[in-house]
């Protein structure tokens, strides 16, 4: 074989090996819209707490005033634990990142309450579970931080 039907043969590879890698890395892995309320009532009935959850609107629980939340599902302890389950739906990703912001610091605020006074919750406070997917985040906080990790996942694919 000549040299210039060789250097055909390696351009013509190069160019399809550029093209296969250009197709490839724009097929982003495109995130799931998680359900809200399936999330949150499957942390609700598939993990086992120590205290009654109640449902109660998200602005009761949580400041976010300069947020446009969609739809949301939130349940919360009777103060004697920390337990608590967010679901929270933005209408944007810049709003989810400032939700995901919002439950952080809440999580920092009830370690500051519950250091004195019940400090065998600040365990679950510690291993927290907040994912952000999307438009949603989700919060999670119980003795089973293990099993709300796959229950959201699940509910992200």
């Amino acid at each position: 074989m000549k040299w210039n039907g060789m250097k055909k043969i390696i351009m013509i590879g190069l160019v399809g090996t550029v093209a296969l890698m250009a197709f490839t890395g724009c097929s982003k892995k495109e995130v799931k819209d998680i359900d809200v309320k399936t999330v949150a009532n499957s942390l609700l009935n598939d993990i086992k707490y120590e205290d009654q959850l109640s449902e109660v609107s998200y602005d009761i629980v949580y400041d976010m005033e300069d947020i446009n939340v969609t739809d949301s599902a939130v349940y919360v302890s009777s103060g004697a634990t920390a337990e608590e389950i967010a679901a929270i739906k933005c209408e944007t990703k810049e709003d989810a990142a400032k939700v995901q912001t919002v439950l952080e610091e809440r999580v920092k605020e009830q370690k500051d309450s519950f250091e004195n006074y019940v400090p065998k919750e600040l365990d679950k406070l510690d291993k927290a579970v907040i994912v952000k997917a999307g438009n949603t985040v989700v919060l999670s906080i119980s003795n089973d931080d293990a099993k709300a990790k796959e229950i959201i996942e699940n509910a992200s694919k």
